[in-house]
């Protein structure tokens, strides 16, 4: 465990835990309190704290202005692994503070503060290695050194923090992959540094119903459940999207049927592996069809055919666009006269940012992971599947990127790996993408839904054939 210090900052006038309550009129937690403690008598500590804590906003913000309040010619370094999270959460967080009398005549500018006696905030990006180092501590200007989210930030910044001379080193993070800086300091560099575990419930803000419904949902043991609420560091290769039991247990004990709008997905083969159409009403989700055809021009027609035959509008369905799939839906706009098929759908670019960005690499993971969740919770009804698309579904994994967001392996990893093209498993994650949102589809928050019309959709429509899939 690293050392107490006995220098300026232990014994300076006033105390980080009585300046959060005294100044700031903060409540802490325990923890926070005992935080506060560490980073005011320990050289280095470090943090990890599940999802949720509260970590940025109630430790990052009281140090910052505890520092320079303190240290009217002190330096803060300061940056994140979450750009965002930094702007949009702790700055405004630190701003409320602007009009305290406790700090008159500060200068308070975007992401920067400066003191009357030449003290300041630095702020930086992650991807600019340069402004990491060059900074350097006095006996009246003491550098405190902070990297929130450190989970998500390049080695680089860590080894240029060290060529510094920092009075105080302050490391937080929610925890990611088991790697990386941040994850050292609580294993093979633990001598080093004073650590913090702080798990959800010993965050009173955290709901128990919250927690009970993770643990629920993916288990004690599952890496999503660990990482969230127990504060543990995951292995991403044992990270499958959806487990062959939790699957199996769905189908075996599917929720009610909730009718609700039609949607539709398609992948689209190009002449490679397969094609495939996904159908979603209501809550429920089938593959309707997976077949090969080397003409992209006969496979595209016989899509747009079934969705017609379906009654699907074409804004209610959406095409993987990324590749070689967006000619075939530009294709399939067109009009009959011109060659195409005159069904306008949408386009899903499943590499492109979804709408979690802090969490979620691109719109393709987002769809796989959160519609894995709603088929195990019970908000999505999967009926009996063929053995290969079971075998698509639960044979993908999570992976943590160099940010601590989680993505879905992609199909060049999972071939190389010896596995098929997850076709039919992507539209079916991609139509429960399609519906979660949207109007008139039943979803956890909207438990009763009037369709427009009377008609029993489920038992007359779905149950007419078998599923097509050609090999």
């Amino acid at each position: 465990m690293a050392e107490r210090c006995d220098d300026i900052v232990a014994r300076c006038r006033l105390r980080l835990a009585e300046f959060a309550v005294a100044v700031l009129g903060l409540d802490p937690y325990d923890w926070q309190i005992n935080a506060y403690e560490d980073i005011n008598d320990y050289r280095r500590t470090s943090i990890v704290a599940a999802n949720g804590s509260g970590k940025t906003v109630s430790l990052v913000g009281p140090a910052v202005l505890w520092w320079l309040y303190c240290f009217p010619r002190g330096r803060v370094v300061l940056t994140s692994g979450s750009w965002r999270q930094l702007k949009d959460q702790l700055w405004p967080a630190i701003r409320a503070y602007q009009s305290h009398p406790a700090f008159q005549g500060w200068t308070w500018n975007m992401l920067e503060i400066r003191t009357p006696e030449g003290g300041f905030t630095s702020v930086f990006s992650t991807k600019d290695e340069k402004k990491a180092e060059g900074y350097h501590a006095t006996a009246e200007a003491p550098v405190l050194y902070i990297v929130d989210e450190a989970k998500g930030v390049q080695d680089g910044i860590f080894e240029a923090a060290d060529r510094c001379t920092v009075t105080r080193y302050l490391y937080l993070s929610s925890p990611g992959p088991a790697m990386g800086k941040h994850y050292r300091c609580f294993h093979d560099e633990a001598k080093n540094w004073r650590r913090t575990k702080v798990t959800s419930f010993m965050c009173p803000h955290i709901r128990p119903e919250k927690r009970a419904e993770d643990l629920e949902t993916y288990g004690e043991s599952h890496p999503l459940y660990r990482s969230m609420h127990l504060a543990e560091w995951t292995e991403g290769e044992d990270m499958l999207v959806i487990t062959p039991e939790q699957l199996r247990h769905a189908i075996d004990h599917p929720p009610a049927f909730k009718p609700g709008e039609q949607w539709a997905a398609l992948d689209f083969a190009a002449g490679r592996d397969e094609n495939a159409i996904a159908i979603r009403k209501g809550n429920l989700v089938r593959l309707d069809q997976a077949f090969r055809n080397t003409s992209t021009v006969q496979a595209r027609r016989r899509m747009a055919n079934r969705l017609k035959e379906l009654g699907i509008e074409s804004h209610n369905a959406w095409g993987d666009a990324d590749g070689l799939g967006l000619p075939i839906v530009q294709q399939m706009a067109e009009p009959v006269d011109c060659g195409g098929d005159g069904y306008r759908i949408k386009e899903f670019h499943g590499g492109q940012p979804g709408e979690d960005t802090e969490h979620y690499l691109n719109t393709i993971s987002e769809a796989w992971i959160l519609g894995a969740r709603d088929i195990v919770n019970g908000r999505i009804r999967i009926d009996e599947l063929d053995p290969e698309t079971f075998r698509q579904m639960t044979t993908r994994l999570m992976e943590w990127d160099h940010k601590g967001r989680l993505r879905v392996m992609s199909k060049e990893d999972m071939r190389s790996h010896g596995l098929h093209s997850p076709d039919r498993a992507d539209v079916i994650f991609m139509a429960i993408w399609a519906g979660r949102s949207s109007r008139g589809v039943w979803t956890e928050d909207t438990e009763v839904y009037t369709p427009p019309g009377s008609e029993d959709w489920y038992h007359d429509s779905w149950t007419e054939g078998p599923v097509t899939c050609e090999i």
